[in-house]
């Protein structure tokens, strides 16, 4: 088995000859320390109930992504063990996140039969990582992070019609969710490529190595030199976040769920400035619209938090298409907006 602990060494070490716009930011300098510990061959086999990997880049419906901690559900379950089968099994569905996840799966399955888009009816998710929470709803096996996803994929094409993605770009990708879904999916994708800070792109490598071994190209199998030309590449690449500087070419899709909220503005207009050069058609943000909550001594957050209007100002040479948090995205319980933003490309 790879040494994923080495690997992120030499990758945390080649970071710091890079831009500082590429180093790590605050937010993610302290999960950093937290996540590296996973990474052993005997822990990183099961990251996906490794407390710090649900806490940081591991979405869960159920305990902690409900804000309650496992203790807290179970005390709230020991209130009804006496109780008939009908309410503790409501109870569970409740606490457990799978009332969530079916109302999640109910709007995938209607805008797919409303729109007719058939892509994604045969996407089952992997249990690599040893999944602390899965749903099966028919015949598709999904956790919070693929739905997330798939509904971010049925949001784009509500508006575009079309699926023809050959060329996707992730910033920020996670353990690699969307490039399992895009390969598994009726999409004829060509190259997916995952940036990504370590130690989360070594997390995301191991976790697409084990899913797809042909289709996947390690990190430690490839040294990109600059010049890399993207319409050159084929397959699925996770590499780490300085890379950006080495791509060329165009690509059809840039999606960003998520990363850029937890980024410090210098750092975030640093990876639009990049992205860009690749002229993208399309680009699908997710983020939250009021920002990421202040960082203090206690709490992992940020200094300056981004906002939906930082986005639209930034991105000057792309319209809005649509956004939404209600019915794709999210909204938390304190009225947190965590929206899905469709942009497309001036002509």
């Amino acid at each position: 088995m790879i040494n994923y602990k080495e690997l992120n060494h030499l990758l945390s070490m080649e970071q710091l000859k890079h831009r500082e716009e590429f180093h790590t930011t605050d937010f993610w300098k302290r999960a950093a320390g937290q996540l590296v510990e996973g990474l052993q061959d005997s822990a990183i086999q099961h990251f996906r109930r490794n407390p710090a990997c649900l806490s940081f880049f591991v979405p869960t419906y159920g305990s902690p992504g409900n804000g309650l901690s496992h203790q807290q559900a179970e005390s709230v379950k020991h209130l009804f063990i006496n109780s008939p089968h009908k309410q503790i099994t409501q109870t569970n569905n409740m606490l457990n996140g799978y009332d969530s996840a079916k109302s999640d799966h109910r709007i995938l399955v209607a805008m797919e039969k409303a729109l007719g888009v058939e892509a994604f009816s045969n996407f089952s998710e992997s249990a690599v990582g040893d999944p602390m929470e899965q749903f099966i709803f028919g015949e598709r096996t999904v956790s919070r992070a693929s739905q997330n996803y798939l509904l971010g994929l049925v949001f784009y094409y509500l508006h575009i019609k079309d699926l023809q993605l050959h060329s996707v770009i992730e910033i920020g990708g996670g353990f690699g969710s969307l490039g399992e879904i895009l390969t598994k999916s009726d999409v004829p994708l060509k190259t997916y490529i995952n940036f990504d800070i370590p130690p989360t792109c070594v997390y995301a490598d191991y976790y697409l190595n084990e899913v797809f071994p042909k289709e996947y190209n390690a990190i430690k199998d490839h040294d990109w030199e600059y010049p890399v030309r993207i319409d050159e590449l084929s397959g699925l690449y996770v590499r780490p976040n300085y890379d950006v500087a080495k791509l060329e070419g165009t690509v059809d899709l840039v999606v960003n769920y998520h990363s850029f909220q937890e980024m410090e503005p210098y750092a975030v207009k640093a990876y639009i400035d990049q992205f860009k050069i690749w002229k993208p058609k399309y680009l699908l943000l997710r983020n939250i619209r009021e920002g990421k909550q202040l960082k203090s001594a206690s709490k992992a957050g940020v200094i300056t938090p981004i906002k939906t209007n930082d986005y639209l100002t930034w991105l000057k040479d792309y319209q809005l298409i649509d956004t939404n948090s209600f019915v794709f995205g999210n909204v938390t319980v304190d009225n947190f907006h965590s929206e899905l933003m469709l942009l497309e490309r001036k002509t």
